[in-house]
């Protein structure tokens, strides 16, 4: 269903519906206790390439429910890693170490 590896940027073209194009960016700010922006859509079967920008006084990850994808970014970092997600829906986001999600650090990826 989703898909990640390891990956260096790239540029998104024009936003076209091409799945034959290089990875697109998508940058997420971490900090405590939410992701800005929360809600994130992407194209199936397109490779993205997430770049998480933690600004807050701890660690933080990002979590695709229902998949393999995680990012886990310490303080004053960026982490980034591609993700691919094949199958269209409606997937949580959220920060997995314990009590961040609870607190709020959740979201919502939409995959069309």
């Amino acid at each position: 269903m989703l898909g990640s590896a390891c990956g260096g940027g790239g540029s998104g073209g024009d936003g076209a519906d091409d799945t034959s194009a290089g990875p697109a960016d998508i940058t997420v700010i971490a900090k405590e206790y939410r992701f800005e922006p929360a809600d994130l859509s992407i194209e199936a079967r397109r490779p993205y390439v997430v770049a998480v920008e933690n600004i807050g006084s701890i660690a933080h990850d990002l979590t695709v429910r229902k998949g393999d994808f995680k990012l886990t970014v310490q303080r004053n970092r960026t982490g980034r890693k591609t993700l691919t997600v094949d199958k269209p829906g409606t997937y949580e986001i959220y920060c997995s170490l314990p009590g961040h999600k609870s607190a709020g650090m959740v979201g919502e990826l939409t995959v069309n």
